[in-house]
């Protein structure tokens, strides 16, 4: 069948899109969405921008502070560095020169004296070196004296290597035997005893 609408033009029923108005609501949630997100991001950058200021002021506050650091870092990495690898040298190590004299002078024998005493330290490894003289005495020889004092040194020091040279002389009719005796051990042994 077949349908003709004599109606004026202005009085006749328009048929609109059904698709129409979704597609403006979809165009205004869009519009608004970016509206929402430009606030958003306009308020977001006003914020940021506030801190920045507000952290740029407290930089001009701390930033003499900063330049007494850095001063200070100059002078920590100048002379102080010479002391503090001193102290990790000789001081803070596993067998302090400090105990080593100590046992030097608390095991050293009788008849025996000390001439000269040595501590060089190079690329982890550590020689202390002792040079001395002994003569005899009524209850034990040079020879058995040298031996006691540096066994006494070994069991201080189980991880050192001896080496050890002597050496006898005739002085004015008294007899001695000069003796070398040199530790030898790693900087990275382990701790010694006291």
């Amino acid at each position: 069948m077949i349908q003709i609408n004599l109606l004026p033009a202005e009085l006749r029923v328009k048929h609109q899109n059904p698709n129409q108005g979704t597609y403006l609501r979809i165009a205004v949630g869009v519009g608004v969405f970016i509206s929402l997100l430009t606030l958003y991001f306009y308020a977001d950058f006003w914020i940021v921008s506030g801190k920045i200021n507000g952290l740029d002021g407290k930089w001009k506050q701390v930033q003499p502070q900063s330049l007494e650091l850095n001063a200070l870092k100059t002078e920590v990495e100048g002379p102080l560095k010479q002391e503090r690898e001193f102290l990790q040298q000789f001081v803070t190590t596993q067998k302090p020169v400090t105990y080593l004299m100590a046992w030097a002078n608390k095991l050293l024998p009788e008849g025996a004296w000390l001439d000269e005493m040595s501590l060089k330290r190079d690329s982890g490894k550590v020689n202390f070196v002792l040079h001395g003289s002994c003569m005899n005495t009524k209850s034990r020889t040079s020879i058995e004296q040298i031996e006691i004092y540096l066994q006494g040194f070994k069991e201080k020091m189980p991880d050192a290597r001896l080496t050890l040279k002597t050496a006898r002389m005739d002085i004015a009719q008294t007899e001695l035997t000069q003796f070398t005796a040199k530790f030898s051990w790693s900087e990275t042994s382990g701790a010694s005893g006291t």
